[in-house]
C-alpha cells in the first residue's frame, strides 16, 4: 500500500511581479507567432499556478492580447504565402494540402467487385469501412 508522506505546510507563493512594457508586449507578440497559447505565455512567465492573476494582468493590459493575436496572424499569414509559393512552383501536394484544408475537398474511395460464380458471398459494393472489407475480402477468398 502507499501512503501519503505527511510534509510541512509551505507558505503560499505569490504571483510573480511582472511590469508590462513595450519590450514586453512585443514579446508576447513573438511568442504567440512561434504558436504558444496564452495559457504557455502564462507558464513561461511563471504564471502557472495563478490563472486568476495572470487573467487579471490580461484584462489590465489588453495590448498583450492584441500583440499575441497580431503575432499569430502574421505567422499565419506568412505560412499562407510559403504554401502558395509551393503551389505556384507545381508543388502537388501543396495543392491537395489547399484543397483539402480550404475548399473542403474529400477524395472518395469505394470498390465494387462482382463474381458470377459467388454473387451471394461478395457484397456489391465495399465502402470505407475497412473491417467490413477485410471481412468480405476473407469471405471471397474462402
Amino acid at each position: 500500500m502507499y501512503y501519503l508522506r505527511m510534509t510541512k505546510r509551505r507558505k503560499p507563493r505569490k504571483p510573480p511581479e511582472l511590469e508590462v512594457t513595450d519590450a514586453l508586449i512585443k514579446e508576447v507578440g513573438m511568442l504567440g507567432g512561434h504558436g504558444l497559447l496564452l495559457t504557455d505565455i502564462r507558464n513561461y512567465y511563471g504564471f502557472g499556478a495563478f490563472e486568476s492573476s495572470w487573467f487579471t494582468l490580461l484584462k489590465k493590459h489588453p495590448r498583450m492580447v492584441d500583440a499575441w493575436i497580431e503575432g499569430r496572424a502574421k505567422t499565419g499569414a506568412w505560412v499562407a504565402q510559403q504554401l502558395i509559393n509551393k503551389m505556384k512552383q507545381g508543388n502537388v501536394a501543396a495543392m491537395i494540402f489547399y484543397l483539402k484544408t480550404q475548399m473542403h475537398w474529400v477524395e472518395k474511395h469505394s470498390l465494387e467487385v462482382t463474381s458470377p460464380e459467388k454473387p451471394d458471398l461478395i457484397p456489391l459494393k465495399l465502402g470505407k469501412d475497412p473491417i467490413k472489407a477485410t471481412k468480405a475480402y476473407q469471405k471471397i477468398m474462402r
